[in-house]
């Protein structure tokens, strides 16, 4: 089984795994991750959906930032969160709609801090109510330096590092840069695994991670009481990274 999203696929990704497991910045300790954007009812005609009951920010951009995080870190066994939402009343900024109000069902502003299995601490923002931002969409920090990536939304983009004593930022080298790369590409995976009669599931059960992870930060902060994940197999865990 495959699962969207791929952008762990992609060249970006890629190069970050392989520095963090050459050890360019140490042993990765902390990292943080944002999703902040002003909501998508100022570019899409009807956004109503994105602000049902069970999606908004985290259910729908979380699923890139987790998908990446795992994909680095590894999985995730203990889970808080808390949130809010700062503009409960939308209005539709284009389209046929332009000027009609609806109201957000899910919370618009999530906060959730992670600890992964290697013990690595994560926090991960995702709000529909920021007007703008420069923080960067993910940071991870190492005991000998720290990691800088692009949008995991996307395919491409660059990955910078600085190590501990080091004034200036250096951008990691990706291979097939000059690939066209984009959606689809883990279907192209897929198929490969298919050809060459390997049984690799990662995506499948990373997808599966991520969705137990989300229910996780919901039962988190609807109780206000943090969450384990203890029901995680050891063999599929052993598959994420």
């Amino acid at each position: 089984m495959g699962a969207a999203p791929d952008t762990v696929l992609a060249p970006p990704a890629r190069a970050a795994h392989y520095a963090l497991t050459t050890g360019v910045i140490g042993t990765p300790r902390t990292a943080d991750a944002a999703l902040l954007a002003p909501g998508p009812e100022n570019w899409h005609p009807a956004p109503q959906p994105f602000y049902a009951s069970g999606t908004g920010p985290l259910g729908d951009m979380g699923p890139y930032y987790l998908t990446m995080l795992t994909y680095l870190l590894g999985p995730i066994e203990y889970v808080e969160a808390t949130a809010t939402s700062t503009r409960s009343e939308r209005t539709i900024r284009t389209g046929p709609h332009a000027g009609d109000t609806f109201r957000a069902d899910a919370p618009t502003h999530v906060v959730a801090f992670l600890r992964s299995r290697s013990q690595a601490l994560v926090t991960v923002t995702t709000s529909f109510d920021i007007a703008a931002t420069a923080r960067p969409h993910l940071e991870i920090y190492g005991t000998d330096g720290s990691l800088v990536l692009p949008d995991p939304n996307f395919h491409d983009g660059s990955v910078r590092y600085r190590c501990r004593g080091e004034q200036n930022w250096q951008e990691l080298p990706q291979d097939d840069v000059d690939v066209s790369t984009g959606r689809g590409l883990g279907v192209l995976d897929l198929v490969d695994s298919i050809r060459s009669g390997a049984s690799d599931c990662r995506s499948g059960h990373r997808a599966h991670h991520v969705v137990e992870i989300i229910e996780a930060i919901e039962f988190a902060r609807l109780s206000g009481h943090p969450a384990e994940l203890r029901l995680l197999r050891e063999e599929r865990c052993a598959g994420l990274r």
